[in-house]
């Protein structure tokens, strides 16, 4: 095996430490903003002090930056997801664990939220989109869920996910909310309130077992959610 050049792959550390310094720089840049307000290349280039040809020494544009940036977080998030729960084999408990981490996500880092926002990725992140529309199609054919359209079902999931991640970012939602809409939202497919309460706190209780050590993002402070989780569990 040939060895990297040491000034090349002193090179190749500063390139990548650099744009990884970039692409922090449009996140933040993302979460002090207004959702109304259009970012441009000088918000970015303030933040990460930076020149306007040092950014474009990496990126053409800053499209293509946000492009980036949404491939990662997006590949990031999904396998997070996937890494908690796709063992598991209960249609609700998948529902109401993947639907959790997202929100659970928001509450824990709201930059990450509010570039989720910002540019749309939870309507077009077809990856996911396709694990919750298995999900809500085996739990049709288990009988736990009563839908008259899994596509319209995902729909709503998808849109209250939005709603919430917004409310989250905002200061306007704690665990306790993440905890109702969820129950509320497995009762939209059928699932009897007893039960929904249930799978809810079960999947909850999965991922706070399971996250810590597996998931990078995560963490294990109850500072995090906005409120003690005793009051809430």
């Amino acid at each position: 095996m040939i060895k990297e050049d040491h000034r090349k792959r002193v090179a190749r550390e500063r390139r990548e430490r650099m744009e990884a310094h970039l692409l922090r720089s449009v996140l933040k840049v993302f979460h002090e903003r207004p959702s109304t307000d259009r970012i441009v290349i000088e918000d970015v280039i303030t933040h990460a002090n930076v020149s306007r040809g040092t950014f474009y020494q990496y990126f053409p544009s800053l499209n293509d930056a946000i492009a980036q940036l949404a491939g990662t977080i997006t590949e990031d998030m999904l396998s997070s997801v996937l890494t908690v729960y796709d063992s598991l084999a209960d249609p609700k408990m998948r529902t109401a664990c993947g639907f959790q981490m997202y929100l659970l996500r928001a509450c824990m880092d709201k930059g990450w939220g509010a570039f989720m926002m910002h540019i749309g990725l939870l309507q077009v992140d077809n990856a996911m989109l396709t694990k919750i529309i298995d999900d809500i199609a085996l739990g049709v054919g288990t009988g736990d869920y009563d839908v008259s359209s899994i596509a319209v079902a995902a729909e709503l999931l998808l849109g209250a996910k939005t709603q919430a991640i917004g409310r989250i970012i905002s200061g306007q939602a704690d665990l306790s909310y993440v905890h109702a809409l969820t129950e509320q939202l497995l009762m939209s497919f059928g699932v009897n309130r007893s039960q929904a309460r249930s799978s809810v706190s079960d999947a909850y209780d999965y991922i706070v077992r399971e996250a810590p050590g597996n998931i990078p993002w995560w963490r294990n402070d109850e500072v995090s959610f906005g409120r003690d989780t005793t009051a809430v569990r």
